[in-house]
């Protein structure tokens, strides 16, 4: 698997993984940040949303070795106490803890492609709340050194 494969293989990983959590508490709303066609639109509504971002994936100190950054949180609007906000997070900590393993499959077809590799998540930390109006977000930022596969 190329270069250019293997980083669409570990967004869509994290992709996957955002919408496991959405599915897992029962938010129908689930947005990837990266997705600027949808992303305003799903954010402007009343429904609490899961949110992630992919930031970076980069040589660490050279293929086939890693380290990724992204972000998974929360959008919430009425939740005056964060209740329900903070449920989410610890949801979005509980599957990103560190130490966690996490194999890379290709998730971008109709089904999931080979294995790709393996993260493994060595810090996962909450941030600080960021507010939009109404709308309190929560963001997990997530560290991981990554193997990729040799094929």
């Amino acid at each position: 698997m190329n270069e250019e494969d293997f980083t669409l293989a570990v967004k869509s990983t994290i992709d996957k993984r955002g919408v496991d959590i959405a599915t897992q508490l029962n938010v129908s709303a689930f947005v990837d940040l990266d997705d600027t066609a949808n992303a305003a639109t799903k954010l402007q509504g009343t429904d609490n949303v899961i949110v992630w971002q992919f930031s970076s994936l980069d040589e660490d100190p050279f293929d086939p070795l890693y380290t990724l950054m992204f972000m998974v949180g929360a959008k919430t609007t009425t939740d005056p106490s964060n209740y329900t906000m903070m449920q989410f997070v610890s949801a979005v900590k509980a599957v990103f803890k560190n130490q966690t393993r996490i194999v890379i499959h290709d998730y971008s077809g109709e089904v999931a492609g080979l294995e790709a590799g393996d993260m493994f998540i060595v810090q996962s930390g909450v941030e600080q709340q960021e507010f939009d109006k109404e709308s309190g977000y929560r963001f997990v930022a997530v560290v991981a050194k990554v193997v990729r596969k040799a094929v």
